[in-house]
């Protein structure tokens, strides 16, 4: 017999998913859960403008949760918004230093934005912290100007 949930799409699964979510928050428009996992589920279908709005929710009830930070400054880096995402990885990073992640996406960001010191900065913190990602983009870049 097979599982029924294997067969789901994945898109059909976020949009119920966020239909779900977005129930949650009209009964308690104070959980920062529903908020952040809808923001993670528009993300998933290209809904950059309304997961920015979730993740601002969050950051609105809750000031210190850097990984809404880090989530926010990824969407607004996918809508060309770099210098906002900058800002929002800078204080991801600023309330969890150890934040891995935001190092790496920081450090694209600089990279389109044409700061290629600072990319190669962040990228090189990144890969210190375990980021596999950030000590990939430095070897490619460093393949590329050897």
């Amino acid at each position: 017999m097979e599982d029924n949930n294997s067969q789901e799409n994945p898109e059909d699964f976020f949009k119920q998913l966020i239909v779900n979510l977005s129930k949650a928050i009209e009964i308690n428009p104070e959980d920062v859960g529903s908020y952040f996992e809808r923001g993670m589920a528009k993300t998933f279908l290209d809904d950059f403008q309304g997961s920015i709005e979730d993740f601002s929710k969050v950051i609105e009830i809750n000031p210190q949760d850097w990984e809404s930070f880090r989530n926010r400054g990824i969407s607004k880096s996918s809508i060309g918004k770099y210098k906002s995402s900058i800002e929002d990885f800078n204080k991801a990073i600023e309330i969890n230093p150890e934040d891995e992640v935001s190092y790496c996406n920081r450090g694209s960001v600089k990279w389109r934005s044409k700061d290629n010191i600072g990319a190669i900065e962040d990228w090189e913190k990144g890969a210190r912290l375990g980021c596999e990602m950030s000590a990939g983009l430095l070897e490619k870049y460093r393949n590329q100007n050897s």
